[in-house]
């Protein structure tokens, strides 16, 4: 996938991935790799952060909105990697479909959000198994 954009959804049910989501800058690395176990939806697209990619610069924001979930920035600082949603269940179920995703292979991109302000994934292009 080359120049594709879509949507996060589901922040909400992991927790604190909003507060990542509200404090990371457009074009901070995150991927989306296929979940072809996941027991609600085997056609699930997650999208993840490494914490490593979260730039120093958001971690003061980062922390105040941390305390809403009983967590600080070392928590997140501690751990390899957050999810932070999925792809919309009917575009991801379309992208593994056509052959777009594969299992086992990871699609690097970048976040950003559309004109509303809703968070997005921007594919690169550039895909590692």
């Amino acid at each position: 996938m080359k120049d594709q954009h879509f949507p996060i959804v589901g922040m909400f049910y992991r927790k604190p991935a909003q507060a990542i989501i509200d404090c990371i800058p457009i074009g901070t690395h995150i991927y989306a790799y296929a979940e072809p176990s996941n027991e609600v939806d085997p056609n699930a697209i997650a999208i993840l952060i490494d914490s490593e990619h979260i730039p120093e610069q958001c971690h003061d924001s980062l922390d105040i909105k941390l305390a809403n979930y009983g967590m600080e920035i070392g928590d997140i600082m501690g751990e390899p990697t957050w999810h932070l949603g999925y792809i919309p269940k009917g575009l991801a179920a379309m992208l593994k479909n056509s052959g777009d995703v594969q299992d086992n292979i990871i699609y690097h991109g970048t976040f950003m959000q559309d004109m509303k302000g809703k968070p997005m994934i921007n594919f690169n292009g550039d895909e590692n198994g």
